[in-house]
């Protein structure tokens, strides 16, 4: 879903300066900028359906569990 919408300039956003995919690749890429010594993260949803957004929320769950072993 997010890869056409970032590709189209989602907000004037380079797109290099968003991370979306799988829960495997966002953690590999919020793993790189944790190792930078960034801290936090603003997520947006790009969802408008609400399953959708709680399906993207588990997914985060996953991927801070997968940061906290790290």
């Amino acid at each position: 879903m997010a890869g056409p919408v970032v590709a189209a300039g989602y907000r004037g956003f380079d797109p290099s300066a968003c991370t979306y995919g799988s829960a495997e690749q966002v953690t590999e890429r919020l793993g790189a900028y944790a190792e930078m010594g960034y801290t936090d993260v603003i997520v947006r949803h790009l969802a408008e359906d609400q399953g959708e957004v709680l399906a993207s929320f588990a997914r985060l769950g996953e991927v801070r569990a997968a940061l906290s072993t790290a």
